[in-house]
C-alpha cells in the first residue's frame, strides 16, 4: 500500500474546512473595512456606519479607524468608538488618533485635539505629521495661536508645509509672526499658494494691506499661480483696510489673468463699497453668480447711504434672476425704509413676509420698530411690542426702539411704563441706552428724570455724557436753571468726600433761581445723585 501524499499530487497540505471558514471571514472583514472606508470618502457616513454595524465583533482596529473616519463631523462617535476600542481590548494606533485629532479639527474642538495628542504619547506611540497638523489647525479655528506655534515648535516629526500652512492660519492678524513661519518655512522646504494666501489673510487681519498687494505681485517670481482663494484673501484684505477701489482693480486684475473670481470675492467688494458701486457690479455680467449673501450686502450699502429705491432696486433685480431673499434681506431692506421715513412701506413689507415664506427674526422686528420711531409712530410701536412680547422673548434693542419712540411723540409716562417693565424682564437687561431714551423723555419732569438717575446708579449701569445731557435738559424745562461758571460742587458722600469739583466735570442743576444769589443751595452730585451742597466763587 503506497504512503499518501499530504495535500495530494500537489505535495501541499490542505486546509482544514475550519481554515477556509476563518480565511473567508477575515476576506470579508477586509472587504467590509474597504467599504466602510470607500463610504467615508464619499461622505456617506450612515452607509458606512450601517457596514460597521454589520461586523458584529468581528470589528478591528482597521474597523474602528474606517468608521471613525467616516463620522468625522460627529464627534460624540469619535469619543464612543475609542470607548469601545478599550472595552474589546483592542489597542488604538497612531491612525486610531490621528483620525479622532482630525475630527476634533472638523469640529472646532482644539481643547479635545491635544487631549487626543496627548494620549497618543501616552500610549508610546510616535506621534505622526499628520496628528500634528490636525492638531494646529484645530488650535487656528478656535484661536488658539500661541498654542498652535508651540506644537509646531515642539513637533517630533519632520514639519511639511501644510504643518506651516496651518500654523500661518493661526496668526490671525499677527502679521510679522505669520511672516516669520513662512521665512521659515522657506529655509527649510518649498513653500505653495496655499502659504501665500494664508499670508495674505494674516497681512489684511493686521492692516497691512501695502504688504498684501506686494506679496500677491511676488507671486509669478515665486513660479506661483494665484487662484481664487488668493482673490478671495486679497479682496477681503482689502476691504477690512477700508480700500474697496483697489479692491474693485485687483478683481478686474485677477480677471485678466485667467482666475476667475468668485461669488465671495464679489460679496467681500460688495460689502465694503459704496451703494453705487455695489449696483454696478451687481448689474455687470461675468463668470459669477450672486447669492443672497451678495444680495444681503449689496441693499446693507444701500441702507448705509439712506437709498432705499436702490435697495428696493437690488431685490427686483434678484427677484428677476429667479432668486429670493432670506430673513436678512428683507431686515436691511425696512431698515432701509425707515431710515428713509417710509414706515408704512416698511410696514407693509413686514406683513407681507408670511406670504413670502420668511420668518422674521429679533432683528426684522428692531428695524420695524425703529422705522416706526422715525415716522413718529409711537402708538404703532408700542402697539407691536406689546402683541410679539406675548408669542417671543423681545431683546433690549426692540425696547429701546420703542421707549425711543415715545420719547418722539412727547409721551413720558408711556416711555417710563416701558422701562418699568424692562425691568421686571428677567430675560432681557436695561442698558445705558434704555435709561437716556427715557430721560429723554422726562422734557418736563425733572423729578422723573432724578429718579431715573438714582435707578440708574443703584443698578450700577455707566452714565454717560447724553445721560448728563438728557437729566440737565429735563431740569431745565421743569424751573432748574442749569449752574452756571462760578458754582463748585462740595461734595460730602463716598467716594467724593473731601473733593471739589468744576459744573463742567459734575453737571449740576439748582432747586432754584434765587439759589444763584444764595452762597450756596442743594444740587445732585455727579457721583451719587443726591443732594449735596454748592457754593459761589466769584473768581471763575
Amino acid at each position: 500500500m503506497e504512503p499518501q501524499i499530504p495535500g495530494g499530487p500537489g505535495g501541499t497540505s490542505r486546509p482544514r474546512p475550519a481554515d477556509w471558514r476563518a480565511a473567508v471571514a477575515a476576506a470579508a472583514v477586509v472587504d467590509c473595512n474597504k467599504a466602510i472606508t470607500a463610504s467615508a470618502k464619499v461622505q456617506q457616513w450612515q452607509r458606512a456606519l450601517q457596514l460597521f454595524a454589520a461586523l458584529g465583533i468581528q470589528r478591528t482596529v482597521v474597523s474602528y479607524n474606517a468608521a471613525m473616519r467616516s463620522a468625522a463631523l460627529q464627534w460624540p462617535r469619535t469619543l464612543t468608538f475609542l470607548g469601545q476600542l478599550k472595552v474589546h481590548r483592542l489597542s488604538p494606533t497612531s491612525i486610531t488618533y490621528s483620525t479622532a485629532i482630525h475630527s476634533c479639527d472638523c469640529c472646532g474642538l482644539w481643547q479635545l485635539a491635544i487631549h487626543f495628542l496627548a494620549d497618543l504619547e501616552k500610549e508610546c506611540l510616535q506621534p505622526n505629521i499628520i496628528a500634528v497638523n490636525a492638531a494646529i489647525s484645530a488650535c487656528a479655528k478656535g484661536d488658539e495661536w500661541q498654542m498652535a506655534i508651540s506644537l509646531l515648535a515642539e513637533a517630533r516629526a519632520d514639519p511639511t508645509t501644510i504643518t506651516y500652512n496651518s500654523a500661518i492660519s493661526a496668526c490671525g492678524g499677527r502679521w510679522q509672526l505669520a511672516l516669520a513661519l513662512m521665512d521659515d518655512a522657506r529655509t527649510r522646504l518649498e513653500v505653495d499658494i496655499i502659504t501665500c494666501n494664508s499670508v495674505i489673510s494674516a497681512l489684511g487681519a493686521g492692516g497691512e494691506w501695502q504688504r498684501a498687494l506686494a506679496l500677491a505681485s511676488s507671486l509669478v517670481a515665486q513660479r506661483l499661480q494665484a487662484t481664487g482663494v488668493t482673490c478671495n484673501a486679497l479682496v477681503s484684505a482689502l476691504v477690512a483696510c477700508g480700500q474697496w477701489q483697489k479692491a474693485v482693480l485687483q478683481l478686474r486684475e485677477f480677471r485678466q489673468m485667467s482666475v476667475e473670481a468668485n461669488v465671495i470675492s464679489y460679496t467681500s467688494v460688495i460689502t465694503g463699497c459704496e451703494w453705487h458701486a455695489a449696483l454696478a457690479i451687481l448689474s455687470s455680467s461675468g463668470p459669477w453668480s450672486p447669492n443672497v449673501l451678495t444680495l444681503n450686502a449689496a441693499i446693507s450699502s444701500c441702507d448705509r447711504a439712506a437709498q432705499w429705491a436702490k435697495a428696493v432696486q437690488m431685490l427686483s433685480h434678484f427677484q428677476h434672476l429667479r432668486q429670493s431673499g432670506d430673513v436678512v434681506t428683507y431686515s436691511a431692506l425696512i431698515s432701509a425704509l425707515g431710515g428713509a421715513e417710509l414706515w408704512q412701506k416698511a410696514w407693509q413689507l413686514f406683513a407681507e413676509l408670511p406670504e413670502l415664506s420668511v420668518e422674521w427674526n429679533s432683528i426684522t422686528l428692531n428695524s420695524l420698530i425703529t422705522a416706526l420711531d422715525k415716522g413718529g409712530e409711537w402708538r404703532k410701536a408700542v402697539a407691536l411690542l406689546a402683541q410679539v412680547r406675548q408669542d417671543v422673548e423681545v431683546d433690549v434693542i426692540a425696547f429701546n426702539a420703542a421707549i425711543s419712540a415715545c420719547e418722539e411723540g412727547a409721551r413720558w409716562e408711556e416711555a417710563l411704563q416701558l422701562l418699568s417693565e424692562l425691568l421686571q424682564t428677567r430675560s432681557v437687561r436695561a442698558d445705558v441706552i434704555s435709561f437716556n431714551a427715557a430721560i429723554s423723555s422726562c422734557e418736563s419732569q425733572w423729578q422723573e428724570a432724578l429718579g431715573l438717575l438714582s435707578e440708574l446708579q443703584s443698578r450700577s449701569i455707566q452714565r454717560n455724557d447724553v445721560t448728563f445731557n438728557a437729566a440737565t435738559s429735563a431740569c431745565k424745562g421743569g424751573g432748574w436753571p442749569l449752574a452756571g461758571p462760578g458754582w463748585w460742587l462740595h461734595c460730602s458722600c463716598q467716594p467724593c468726600v473731601g473733593k471739589t469739583l468744576k459744573p463742567a466735570a459734575c453737571p449740576t442743576v439748582l432747586p432754584s433761581a434765587a439759589a444763584r444769589r444764595a452762597s450756596f443751595g442743594a444740587g445732585p452730585c455727579s457721583c451719587c445723585w443726591r443732594f449735596r451742597r454748592l457754593s459761589w466763587n466769584p473768581t471763575l
